[in-house]
């Protein structure tokens, strides 16, 4: 029977060559999530790896992702979780701006939620119908003192609003 709420997990930017560079603070979150969305610069195979035996993970190449993450995720990745539309990608070009030159490549695609990274900036906005979330950056972040992730509900209803989690 399906739950009638699904946690989300938000991350980005973990720019991360290996497993054991995941923080506590980040896997006590992924113990909580049902579900981990990663959008992108995951820069180490074995992250994807560890996270993925973990929970189940949607998640999209960034231009920091080469060999093995380049070959098996996609540009664009996108998962349907209790009706809800969720696409993510990574993002490209600078931090002013990202979702403007995001949008034309989600738009028409029945999209609620768009989960995106590169400029490891936290970021919650709507543009023409979607939420458009930022996690910020899990290890090195730009604009504020510590790294962060995101998480969210899923249920019946739709979205709850994304919460901001700085990892220590």
């Amino acid at each position: 029977m399906a739950s009638d709420v699904v946690k989300l997990l938000l991350v980005s930017d973990t720019h991360w060559s290996h497993s054991k560079s995941i923080p506590q603070s980040l896997l006590d979150k992924v113990g909580w999530c049902d579900q981990i969305l990663h959008a992108g610069d995951w820069t180490g195979a074995e992250v994807y790896q560890t996270l993925s035996a973990m929970k189940p993970v949607t998640g999209a190449r960034g231009n920091c992702d080469f060999g093995f993450l380049k070959e098996v995720l996609p540009t664009l990745a996108v998962t349907e979780i209790l009706g809800v539309r969720i696409g993510v990608i990574h993002g490209w070009g600078a931090p002013d701006g990202i979702v403007r030159r995001i949008f034309p490549e989600v738009e028409g695609r029945l999209l609620d939620v768009v989960v995106y990274g590169h400029s490891h900036k936290p970021d919650t906005r709507g543009m023409g119908g979607i939420l458009f979330v930022n996690p910020g950056s899990a290890s090195k972040p730009r604009f504020t003192n510590h790294p962060t992730c995101a998480t969210m509900l899923v249920t019946s209803e739709g979205v709850e609003a994304p919460e901001m989690h700085e990892l220590k």
